[in-house]
């Protein structure tokens, strides 16, 4: 099990807006499925304690909107999808995703969202503290043999690389433990399944000098 923190919800000031949202992904279980099903993480993950929810709005206005701390605990291999958008004038000028593979062993990571700095918001600076934990970031092309897929429009407005580095920053707080796994994909039955497969560790050779 992987235990993490995730923020979610949305703010409104004035004119624009911003608003992340977190998803677990299912895969794909047909040949001819093009969208993977979203579901809510504190629906389907084990919730440590109580989500926090804090206003938006510095002086507490809710009219402003929420923010939602949770901390959530995984099972291996569960695939998160991030998203952050913001909008001006109810148009989204702004949106990026990321998928985040849950690994005990994997990377600590760190992920923040930028947004439009706002003096009213609790988060002032525009940093959002979007994700703690461990696990491995995967790109659409790397999550599609885990049965993870996008129709095309997705790929092309969440998944850009320039609104995704416009969107996040990540950071690595300690290594991983253990290598990726390598992940493969089978037809059983009409109905495609992940085999995993667990690297063993990397083997370490110590060179003894010859003897004179």
């Amino acid at each position: 099990m992987s235990i993490f923190a995730i923020l979610t919800g949305s703010q409104t000031f004035d004119i624009a807006s911003a608003k992340a949202l977190a998803f677990v992904m299912e895969p794909c279980r047909r040949l001819d499925q093009h969208n993977s099903p979203r579901l809510l993480p504190n629906k389907v993950l084990g919730v440590e304690g109580k989500p926090a929810f804090q206003p938006a709005d510095r002086q507490g206005n809710p009219l402003h909107g929420y923010w939602v701390q949770s901390r959530l605990q995984g099972s291996e291999g569960v695939i998160l999808q991030l998203h952050l958008s913001m909008s001006y004038r109810a148009a989204i000028i702004r949106q990026g995703a990321l998928l985040i593979r849950l690994r005990a062993a994997g990377p600590l990571l760190t992920i923040k969202g930028q947004i439009p700095a706002q003096a009213q918001s609790i988060y002032a600076n525009g940093v959002l503290p979007l994700f703690e934990g461990r696990g491995d970031l995967l790109t659409w092309q790397a999550a599609e043999p885990l049965g993870i897929r996008f129709a095309p429009g997705i790929r092309r407005a969440a998944f850009d690389p320039e609104q995704i580095a416009e969107c996040f920053t990540v950071q690595t707080l300690a290594p991983g433990l253990a290598p990726e796994p390598k992940v493969e994909r089978a037809v059983v039955a009409g109905q495609e399944q992940t085999v995993v497969i667990h690297q063993p560790p990397a083997r370490r050779l110590r060179l003894r000098p010859k003897p004179k």
